[in-house]
């Protein structure tokens, strides 16, 4: 599975992205806060932020990007992403319910 903030890119590079998601097949999913995605043997991975794509955020491709929280066994590990401003102001300390995936 591709998990990505959705975040349109107008390159090259980001076409060819989505072209080989769509060749091979890949499951690709636009990750939004409250998300909750099983990924087996009793690992999860949370996204706390964005809630939606804020392009008009200054540095709008990095402060869009995912923040999420890796749970394993009563342990946690935060992967930033490259947020700057946006992703510490809008971040997790947004309340809201998880939401499963499938």
């Amino acid at each position: 599975m591709v998990i990505d903030n959705g975040h349109p890119l107008s390159t090259l590079n980001y076409e060819r992205y989505l072209e080989l998601i769509a060749d091979k097949s890949i499951a690709y999913h636009q990750a939004r806060a409250g998300d909750c995605l099983p990924l087996g043997d009793g690992i999860t991975l949370k996204v706390l932020y964005p809630e939606r794509v804020r392009t008009n955020l200054t540095s709008a491709y990095n402060n869009n990007s995912l923040l999420l929280k890796l749970e394993y066994g009563g342990q946690n590990l935060l992967l930033p992403g490259f947020g700057e401003c946006g992703a510490v102001r809008f971040g997790p300390h947004r309340p809201g319910a998880d939401r499963p995936v499938a």
